[in-house]
């Protein structure tokens, strides 16, 4: 009789646990396409096209730490996110974690962390109200050893889940005003730049354009240049020896600061064959900063498009990839 008692009692807070987990999932609740993905992963677009049998991917088999970046559209009471691998079942990364943001700089919540499924991998949580989702990859797939894709990406939303708020950020206490010193006047672009991890770059190439390793010798009384104002169609090629984000090119043209492009376009790729164009604009200056939104590549190709004021050739000190 005891043993009835108990294994009925056990039986009874069993489905009262049930009935706790299922309802914090309301009937709001929904899946919802992301409104712009961003980050780490190539062909990235490719995860919200509604299409299957296309994917966004690594591109290589070491990934850990790569990561990327949905946007909702709108702050929601986020409640999970899911990674359908498609065509490519194997290739769920070996753990990662999700983060929760109200904007794409943070401050990020931890809201759940685990390993990647077969198929598809699922991660559901209790609702955070946020805007962007940040997904980071912390294992590789030592059963598959196999890059990370992902075919499709879809967001949960619960509206009628009672949501956990992201902290704000503490400020910072005031510091005191720096003191002058003598740094040259663009010690402040410098200092932007340092703020972005530096690509090496391996090899280069051009046309049009002379002297081009000039650019990365480390001296800064040396130059590439076109020698001639009429420069439109001249172009720089840059390997950096393997895929890396990038998302800013800086072309240093000081002490002749006048010697920029008129107009100019930033183009990148993964294997020197298939282009992408990621920035296109005028040139400046002092120095040309094209910044765009984070790519992954391993060639970078910049094209003058129009001459500056037809006296003035296209120069180069120094050449800056950061990503």
């Amino acid at each position: 009789m005891k043993r009835f008692i108990v294994s009925f009692i056990l039986s009874l807070l069993i489905a009262a646990l049930g009935t706790s987990v299922a309802a914090q999932q309301t009937v709001q609740s929904r899946a919802v396409r992301p409104a712009a993905v961003t980050g780490d992963l190539l062909d990235l677009a490719n995860a919200n096209d509604e299409h299957v049998d296309t994917r966004a991917t690594s591109g290589r088999k070491d990934y850990v730490g790569l990561s990327f970046t949905v946007d909702v559209g709108s702050e929601q009471n986020i409640i999970g996110i899911a990674q359908d691998h498609g065509r490519w079942p194997t290739h769920a990364p070996g753990a990662y974690k999700v983060e929760v943001g109200t904007s794409a700089q943070g401050p990020w919540m931890l809201a759940w962390q685990g390993e990647g499924q077969r198929g598809e991998s699922k991660a559901k949580f209790e609702a955070i109200r946020g805007r962007f989702i940040r997904v980071t990859a912390t294992a590789v797939n030592t059963v598959y050893k196999q890059e990370w894709s992902i075919a499709e990406l879809t967001v949960g939303i619960d509206p009628g889940q009672k949501a956990r708020t992201i902290p704000s950020p503490q400020r910072p206490a005031p510091q005191p005003a720096p003191k002058p010193d003598n740094k040259e006047p663009n010690s402040k672009p410098d200092a932007e730049d340092d703020k972005l991890t530096a690509r090496a770059i391996r090899s280069i190439t051009a046309q049009g354009i002379t002297n081009i390793n000039a650019v990365v010798d480390d001296n800064n009384t040396t130059r590439a240049t076109t020698t001639t104002a009429n420069y439109a169609g001249a172009w720089v090629q840059v390997d950096l020896g393997g895929t890396y984000t990038v998302s800013r090119v800086v072309q240093v043209h000081e002490p002749e600061p006048r010697d920029f492009p008129g107009r100019y376009r930033v183009e990148v790729s993964a294997d020197g064959n298939r282009w992408q164009t990621v920035f296109e604009g005028a040139g400046e200056r002092d120095r040309s900063m094209a910044t765009f939104t984070p790519v992954r590549a391993r060639f970078v190709r910049i094209t003058a498009t129009a001459n500056h004021n037809n006296r003035a050739a296209w120069s180069i000190y120094k050449l800056k990839i950061r990503g």
